[in-house]
């Protein structure tokens, strides 16, 4: 393999002209030579063919160039401008050709541009590598109208050894994937080996992946998805696993998912997991969207504020916990199966509930000053606490679920009256009970107050606790409210 060194003695930016490099005879580079541009003092023109486009310095590309190998970015600025085409099998961000080499990254995909992974790609590698060297620093930015970097349905690292950042905003788009899942399952680490950190941004601009993409592999990694950005993947797992198990407080295997602002979309076909192995979070705020076609288990932290999540079927698992304001729609059902769901604010759930009880782990609340609307069944054995001045809305309760009454000025309102079958604790002075139907009188004895409209029996409603002498009170009508 020969060796050529830009040197734009020529005085034009053409890659074609051999007087541009040293040596000149021979020149241009091709398919088996590298082409080393350490820096140019004018845009990089026309077309190019080697083995090995290298880059350090300040670069920046205006024609179309095609690598038989590989385009490593050791660059402290390569841009791409507007036509310019970087066909290659792999972009490498810091690698160790030079010695020492350098520790920095750094590349602009701009509008109008593109990078285009094809051509023989070597086996048990990304595609796209940032960065590849430990402690070196790596960036790309995908920004502008027309600004694309199709990864050819190969997989992708942000933060392979070093701290990394891909940043996708304002019309650009990047794609990624896994054709060969038997090499890698995945088509994106986000935080991969221990000692890197990587952070991916998606504004306005759009991330896809053909098949899992992993936030906080064997490190930390961060995905923010704010404003009109998209995001799309087969399946998500955020929180890894730590290599070294024995770190206290752990430093590996730490994955967050932000997904903030109006049009801001998470959308994942299968399956999502908040926390595998290591630690997870996710947090979807300020009217962003996420989707799961299969299912979302949540082993971490899911927080919500003015959010929204659909899915099929949504569980909160032994240790993880679901909490904040917004709507969570479930068709197929949530289970509280040992985690803790807390209503902060107005929580809205759409689905049928199993609300496991407490010696299972499990917990939920409304907490004080919060409202729950529960949009389906409460079922199981679990317990529902009012904290003070919260109101809980629900429709049917099975007969294993107590709603406890835990703080003053609670209110509890049952939509359906008539599928209340569950039991009722800590009433007193300050709450209220609201039946929406037509209520009349109330009776109470054994434990059982029962209120009645023109049709006769509304509600049987078990009193746990001693009421003697009973002394509920009833403001009648429709609503019919309950206080003593």
């Amino acid at each position: 393999m020969a060796i050529f060194q830009w040197t734009g003695s020529a005085n034009t930016g053409d890659f074609s002209t051999a007087g541009n490099w040293q040596p000149a005879a021979g020149a241009p580079p091709g398919p088996n030579d590298m082409a080393k541009i350490e820096g140019a003092a004018v845009p990089i023109t026309g077309t190019g063919n080697p083995e090995f486009l290298y880059t350090s310095g300040t670069v920046k590309l205006e024609g179309h160039f095609t690598e038989t190998y590989g385009s490593p970015v050791n660059a402290q600025q390569l841009t791409l401008l507007p036509g310019a085409v970087l066909t290659t099998p792999m972009l490498h961000f810091v690698v160790g050709i030079d010695s020492p080499p350098p520790m920095i990254g750094n590349m602009t995909v701009g509008a109008g541009s593109a990078v285009v992974i094809a051509g023989s790609h070597t086996p048990h590698n990304y595609a796209i590598e940032m960065a590849e060297l430990g402690g070196s620093n790596s960036s790309l930015v995908v920004e502008g109208a027309g600004a694309v970097v199709n990864g050819g349905n190969l997989p992708m690292s942000v933060g392979q050894a070093g701290p990394s950042l891909l940043t996708i905003r304002n019309g650009g788009v990047v794609s990624v994937g896994n054709a060969d899942p038997l090499i890698y399952p995945w088509c994106l680490v986000i935080g991969n080996h221990p000692g890197s950190s990587g952070t991916v941004e998606v504004q306005r601009a759009s991330l896809l992946g053909h098949g899992q993409i992993i936030v906080g592999r064997n490190s930390t990694g961060t995905l923010n998805v704010d404003e009109s950005g998209l995001v799309v993947a087969e399946n998500v797992s955020i929180g890894w696993e730590p290599e070294n198990q024995h770190i206290s407080p752990p430093t590996e295997g730490i994955g967050a998912v932000t997904v903030k602002g109006r049009d801001a979309r998470l959308i994942v076909d299968d399956q999502l997991e908040v926390q595998h192995m290591g630690t997870g979070s996710l947090t979807v705020a300020d009217h962003g969207f996420v989707s799961a076609g299969v299912g979302i288990i949540v082993n971490g932290t899911l927080s919500l504020a003015n959010g929204v999540i659909d899915t099929l079927a949504l569980g909160v698992n032994t240790g993880g916990a679901l909490s904040g304001n917004g709507t969570v729609i479930a068709a197929q059902g949530i289970e509280n199966n040992g985690g803790v769901i807390t209503a902060d604010g107005k929580l809205i759930l759409v689905g049928d509930i199993d609300n496991a009880p407490i010696d299972h782990g499990s917990s939920m609340t409304v907490a004080v000053g919060g409202e729950l609307q529960c949009f389906g069944a409460l079922t199981d054995d679990g317990t529902l606490s009012l904290q003070a001045h919260s109101v809980a809305s629900l429709e049917a309760v099975a007969s294993g679920q107590t709603v406890s009454f835990d703080g003053p000025h609670a209110s509890l309102v049952l939509r359906s009256p008539g599928g209340f079958a569950g039991s009722i604790s800590g009433f007193g002075q300050t709450h209220k009970i609201m039946l929406e139907a037509d209520v009349t009188s109330l009776a109470f004895a054994i434990g059982v107050l029962t209120a009645k409209g023109p049709g006769g029996t509304v509600a049987q409603l078990q009193m746990i606790g001693s009421y003697d002498p009973p002394n509920f009170q009833l403001a009648p009508g429709f609503p019919g409210v309950i206080t003593v």
